[in-house]
């Protein structure tokens, strides 16, 4: 029986206009119907650009040069009308604000089958439904303006739904996610493609559940596919991973590690944590289940108790749809803290920090800084000491270079031109942004744009400062990249607070863990306690690390653990031949 083709790309080259150099080279590449489809690679590879070419977007839409053939069905993307494409392919894009129209939920949801003029009770029954499968039942009425980012990601993945096309197409859908709502996505993508039959293309740099849930990887590299394979197959190659710069996932470093240590786990990697297990066939472990594993010390430098920077006490924010965003919180931060926040999406963590420079206004309740209730003060007076980078960097980019975009904050405080110079150039080779200077912002990558941000704030020399989401869309070099940069700045005796759904970042790099949920603080606890409250993980929708969850049913203590040292341990109670 022949399988049926549900996108053919044949000779496939595309280059921007005024770009000397082509985003995409020599593509050829074809997906079987009903296929679950990842496209990994490094930022800048040619991802976006290549999804956007299967639903007509490039050329029709997008100015450049564009050669060879994109085929879906029977339909070509260069010739067929955009309106006719969208009932057979679907685009989710990374940005959700870009593609939500309604003022409500409800309406957002019934915009595209309102416009292919279905009945009224089909609509309905849509919007239910697709509402069910993206986790939004109950939020028909809400305000898209007061939904989280994870939950307009959400509600466009919906919106595509219910159009009703038999191809899904997704750019890094979960980047603003929670781990529940990533796993949720990639649930609801796995069982369209079961249920339904339909295709799934994704780019995405979630690499664990890239190996758990896809058919297929395409790796693709300075806009050439480098490799294509199935995913237990790319992620048993160490050196495949790291010439592709990709996310190792724990599972696969587990399995690398193993194989060296002399363990038999076979020629693919293990998709899942109760696949690993099951491959261990452990029959016995010679050490006790009390046993505490421990691994290289983060270099986070000590707290001082003696000083707090930032007291919060019973803070209370209702926003004006009378949703209770925050229930009462009261903490107290120190100076030289470093403090990961975490929680599902809408649990009040972003809520909650931009009180501290007054973007939000307590409903009650106060906040103090260095002792002095902070009620009187503007965010420009707050903005020299507590510095806030935005989970989207879009959102405070606004100058013609990234030269005058650095001394923005500079110049309406008066300091001189010869001042401001030397700040930036100190500031932007900090960042690793100096021989950007001269460009224009929004030409730069995602990640440098980020970068961008955090040197807006920090040429004000802050005390705090507070970053929301950093780790955010980037690929794995971004990620590695940054949170270096966020480590630099905790030595140079910045307090950090961090806003996150990573979970590596908690455990190899916070100090302390907030966990939020539902506006309250649900405990404040050292990275290694993280993971031991299943109750408060469950109301959180919070997700252990790969490592956590194996050393739960090795039965093992709660305590930071690393690759080499739980291998270790392992090997001392798995047969020979496992």
């Amino acid at each position: 029986m022949t399988t049926k083709t549900a996108i053919k790309i044949s000779n496939l080259n595309y280059t921007y206009e005024k770009s000397k150099e082509p985003t995409l080279s020599n593509i050829n590449l074809t997906i079987p119907k009903g296929q679950f489809t990842v496209l990994m690679g490094a930022a800048g590879a040619g991802k976006t650009t290549l999804l956007l070419t299967l639903n007509g977007l490039i050329p029709q839409f997008m100015e450049g040069h564009f050669e060879g053939s994109v085929e879906i069905g029977d339909s070509f993307t260069d010739e067929t009308p955009i309106q006719q494409l969208i009932q057979k392919i679907g685009l989710v894009m990374q940005d959700p604000e870009t593609q939500i129209f309604g003022l409500t939920v409800k309406e957002d949801v019934a915009f595209g089958p309102s416009n292919l003029g279905l009945l009224i009770e089909e609509i309905e029954m849509r919007i239910h439904d697709c509402l069910a499968k993206v986790g939004l039942s109950g939020y028909e009425e809400r305000s898209t303006e007061y939904l989280s980012g994870g939950e307009k990601q959400r509600l466009a993945v919906a919106g595509i739904l219910a159009i009703g096309p038999d191809i899904i197409v997704l750019d890094e859908p979960t980047s603003e996610l929670d781990p529940d709502g990533k796993d949720a996505i990639f649930g609801i993508t796995k069982d369209l493609q079961k249920q339904r039959g339909m295709t799934i293309v994704m780019a995405e740099h979630e690499s664990e559940r890239v190996l758990a849930y896809a058919d297929h990887v395409v790796v693709i590299q300075d806009g050439l596919i480098k490799w294509q394979g199935d995913p237990q197959t790319l992620f048993a190659q160490e050196d495949l991973v790291k010439q592709f710069s990709l996310r190792p996932p724990e599972i696969a470093k587990l399995y690398w590690e193993f194989t060296k240590q002399g363990g038999q786990l076979g020629e693919k990697c293990p998709r899942t944590v109760e696949e690993l297990y099951r491959l261990l066939n452990i029959q016995s472990l010679p050490y006790p289940s009390t046993q505490q594993i421990h691994y290289e010390e983060n270099m986070n430098l000590p707290i001082d108790t003696s000083e707090p920077i930032l007291q919060v006490e019973n803070l209370r924010h209702v926003y004006p749809n009378g949703r209770e965003a925050l229930k009462g919180i009261s903490t107290t931060i120190y100076k030289g803290d470093y403090i990961a926040i975490i929680g599902q999406n809408g649990a009040g963590k972003s809520t909650f920090c931009k009180h501290f420079n007054r973007l939000l206004s307590p409903t009650s309740g106060r906040i103090l800084f260095k002792g002095e209730d902070i009620s009187d003060k503007t965010t420009s007076d707050l903005a020299q000491h507590i510095g806030y980078v935005f989970q989207n960097p879009d959102h405070q980019i606004f100058s013609p270079t990234v030269y005058e975009e650095v001394t923005w904050g500079l110049k309406i405080r008066g300091v001189g031109e010869k001042k401001q110079k030397e700040l930036a150039q100190e500031v932007l080779e900090f960042v690793g942004l100096n021989k950007y200077a001269s460009q224009h912002p929004l030409s730069l990558s995602k990640g440098l744009r980020q970068r961008l941000a955090v040197a807006t704030v920090l040429i004000l020399e802050p005390d705090v400062l507070i970053i929301d989401e950093p780790t955010t869309g980037q690929d794995w070099q971004g990620t590695q990249d940054m949170l270096r940069l966020i480590n630099r700045l905790h030595e140079k005796g910045h307090t950090i607070i961090i806003i996150t759904h990573n979970m590596s970042l908690v455990t190899d790099h916070a100090k302390r863990v907030f966990i939020m949920g539902n506006g309250q603080l649900l405990k404040d606890c050292k990275p290694e306690e993280t993971f031991i409250d299943h109750e408060i993980l469950r109301e959180a929708r919070i997700k252990p690390t790969q490592l956590v969850q194996l050393a739960e049913k090795l039965q093992l203590s709660h305590h930071d653990i690393s690759v080499t040292s739980l291998v270790r341990k392992l090997m001392e109670g798995v047969p020979k031949h496992a």
